[in-house]
């Protein structure tokens, strides 16, 4: 299954500050910056298309992107992980490239 997906169409520069961010640690401890491009509900879940902050990309026009969903919620913060269901990864990436009007994803 994959997880990632390219981001065409959103110039990560110029928008970056446009957008909300989100800090995430990783599996080693290590933190991350997102950038929140877009966000979606479907069947009562909440899921985030994101891009990592700062990706110094050679063509602006192909960015990866992840999307996370939210699986628990504590007072004012929120907890995302990757989709492991390739069902359920399938069906709110079509989500996110049918509403996409700044943007277009291609599946890899």
């Amino acid at each position: 299954m994959s997880d990632l997906k390219d981001l065409n169409g959103f110039d990560n520069e110029e928008n970056e500050e446009l957008y909300e961010t989100i800090i995430m640690t990783d599996d080693e401890g290590n933190e991350v910056e997102f950038i929140v491009v877009d966000s979606a509900e479907d069947s009562g879940n909440s899921y985030l298309l994101v891009i990592e902050a700062g990706q110094d990309e050679e063509d602006e026009d192909d960015v990866e992107a992840f999307i996370f969903k939210e699986t628990q919620e504590n007072d004012e913060s929120y907890v995302y992980d990757i989709i492991e269901d390739e069902k359920e990864f399938e069906r709110i990436a079509a989500l996110f490239q049918s509403s996409g009007d700044d943007y277009d994803i291609e599946l890899d």
